[in-house]
């Protein structure tokens, strides 16, 4: 039986500080010198022939039969100059993606020549305690899912620190249905740019490894064709009285096609903001992704939305196509800070998510307003903030507890709500039409109650 070899490398380093060490607990040369010459030992142990490096699987199992805290005097010579030898290799530079190995400038304790090291993570433990508490609470992630991700989020943390910041999944309020499922099958639409593009470069080899003219035309056409969003296909649902999604028939069918735009958190869930078509008007409206069913990314080129955007966006892109010229070309944008600003509020597709926010307080896709003037308490000031963000021009009345709020291309029934959640602290002043359709349901909940 031939014996199996056990495999010592840079990238058990690596795992061995990130496993073991951070900022504020770095080890020392001599620590995972201890650590690789307890691997040693083992191998010699279990017979295993061959130690010059280590595999996956031996160092699970291994693991958990090395103790960190042995005399250092027990290193053997050899194993230290290795791990010396790939510390230089490796010391301030990137080993993995937003991994570095770093060295503090203090000495370790073990030894005056020896410097200790630890890995800088893409985040740092404070951050990771945040994702985890969110995710753990977040209903609608299914449990196995959860836990996944927070197991995931803990390899990134120090042993030491584990048991004492893992959070407590709560299995009661989580959501049935295959909310993280539908956001996978989702992003394949907004992926599609960088398949397409990776598909591009694959099929211009294989065009010129085979020199054919049909081979260089099919690439010409998938280089046309690619970097596009593609069109979504799903099917939407609402609760039925047994607490059940069954789908919202609309128009004859439940089953949507739609042109995806964004994927956006909003008042504690996620969002697919989407251009549709409805008797040849174009309009942005928002689907519930937990709502979603049979969600499937379909083959079809999305019909561009950059088009159809206000005309702020816009100028938000002509900004930034300058700012890019300016930058290819070496030249200083003049074109204004204040004009900046504004540009940066938005993504390179001409999307903003805060703006969007705003002018969806509720999510609500239906009617927009140009302009709606609210009079109220100035107590109220945190709550619109909240709700509409920062934009908004505020002014004074002659009453010193009262304002003027002015609100720009804001959702139609996510404005009403809000107005009327605050009672008589609120009055919308106008437009007349929204003032009217208020006054219109006050009567008839006052109706109700004085039957």
């Amino acid at each position: 039986m031939q014996k199996k070899k056990l495999y010592l490398n840079e990238f058990d380093i690596f795992r061995f500080l990130i496993e073991n060490s951070s900022e504020n607990k770095p080890v020392s040369v001599n620590d995972i010198s201890v650590y690789f010459s307890r691997c040693i030992e083992f191998a010699e142990e279990e017979g295993i022939e061959d130690f010059h490096s280590l595999s996956a699987r031996d160092f699970a199992e291994i693991y958990q039969d090395v103790s960190k805290n042995s005399d250092a005097s027990d290193i053997n010579e050899s194993v230290r100059t290795y791990v010396k030898r790939a510390f230089s290799k490796f010391l301030g530079k990137e080993i993995l993606p937003s991994f570095i190995i770093k060295s503090n400038s203090q000495k370790s304790r073990n030894t005056s020549s020896d410097r200790i090291y630890y890995i800088e993570t893409p985040f740092s433990e404070t951050q990771i305690i945040l994702l985890r508490d969110a995710i753990s609470v977040f209903p609608y992630a299914e449990v196995n899912k959860t836990e996944k991700i927070i197991n995931s989020l803990n390899q990134l943390t120090p042993v030491y620190n584990r048991e004492k910041y893992s959070p407590e999944i709560v299995y009661a309020d989580k959501f049935r249905g295959s909310y993280y499922t539908n956001l996978e099958e989702i992003r394949k639409a907004f992926s599609s740019v960088f398949l397409d593009e990776s598909n591009d470069k694959k099929s211009s080899k294989k065009s010129k490894s085979k020199k054919t003219s049909k081979k260089s035309a099919d690439n010409k056409s998938s280089k046309k064709s690619g970097g596009k969003i593609k069109k979504l296909e799903f099917t939407y649902c609402k609760y039925d009285e047994n607490k059940e999604l069954v789908p919202a028939i609309r128009n004859g069918t439940a089953t949507r096609v739609v042109n995806p735009v964004k994927i956006m958190w909003a008042n504690g869930y996620y969002y697919l903001v989407a251009l549709t078509f409805e008797n040849d008007k174009a309009r942005f409206i928002n689907f519930r992704i937990d709502r979603m069913k049979n969600v499937k990314c379909l083959s079809e080129d999305a019909v561009p939305f950059q088009e159809y955007l206000p005309s702020e966006s816009k100028r938000a892109l002509d900004t930034k196509g300058s700012i890019r010229n300016c930058k290819m070309t070496g030249k200083a944008y003049s074109g204004g800070q204040d004009r900046l600003d504004k540009a940066n509020r938005f993504d390179e597709s001409g999307f903003s998510v805060g703006q969007y926010r705003s002018a969806h307080p509720i999510m609500y896709s239906e009617q927009e307003l140009s302009d709606v003037k609210i009079k109220c308490r100035i107590s109220l000031m945190n709550n619109a903030i909240d709700t509409f963000g920062f934009e908004f021009p505020v002014t004074r009345t002659d009453n010193p507890d009262e304002i003027i709020i002015t609100l720009h291309h804001i959702d139609k029934e996510g404005v009403k709500l809000w107005v009327m959640e605050y009672g008589d602290s609120c009055e919308v002043l106008e437009p007349v039409e929204l003032r009217n359709e208020i006054c219109d349901i006050v009567t008839r909940m006052s109706d109700k109650y004085h039957k």
